[in-house]
């Protein structure tokens, strides 16, 4: 708004002080939400981007630990192998690692990790990770009734969109006739 009003009054045109002032405050209203609407936009595609790329960082965990690693060991090695693949999911499990190695305890490191993306699949997946280890199950057994619930929400999640596909395209197909 101030670069607004300053490029006004600098112009050889005198303003009209009712048009400055609306303008001036739908900039200030623009330059309060638009930031905070692209961030959240931000927030919610990286949020996406992990959402997307959990299921297939579980089955190489899996992978790695039905091989004899333990779960730092597999958590390391598969951030090392997805940082191109989903460069956000390796990210994670890189932090994690390190806070790990740092001294920092299992449930503390995990649990930061879920804090830290705020995504409801991996707080349930370091919760089950949690449990197993206070209780001494197989982490590796814990990992595959996992990776399978979360194949399961994924193909439901995509019936669920081919489901709403024809309601859709037939709304299409209505606005497009209206507007002939």
């Amino acid at each position: 708004p101030l670069a607004y009003i300053v490029a006004l009054y600098s112009s050889p045109i005198e303003p009209s002080f009712f048009r400055t002032y609306v303008i001036a405050a739908l900039l200030a209203l623009l330059g309060l939400y638009l930031p905070t609407l692209y961030v959240q936009v931000r927030i919610d595609r990286r949020r996406e981007d992990i959402r997307r790329g959990f299921p297939d960082c579980l089955d190489l965990m899996i992978v790695c630990v039905e091989s004899g690693l333990g779960i730092e060991a597999a958590m390391d090695r598969v951030g090392r192998e997805m940082v191109r693949s989903h460069p956000l999911v390796a990210e994670m499990l890189s932090v994690t690692t390190l806070q790990l190695r740092a001294g920092a305890s299992r449930e503390d490191a995990f649990r930061k990790m879920a804090d830290f993306v705020q995504i409801d699949e991996v707080r349930s997946f370091v919760t089950m990770i949690v449990q197993s280890d206070k209780l001494g199950t197989s982490i590796s057994a814990t990992l595959r009734v996992y990776a399978a619930e979360m194949r399961q929400r994924r193909s439901l999640k995509a019936e669920e969109k081919a489901h709403r596909l024809p309601a859709q395209n037939t709304i299409n197909v209505l606005l497009a006739l209206n507007a002939i």
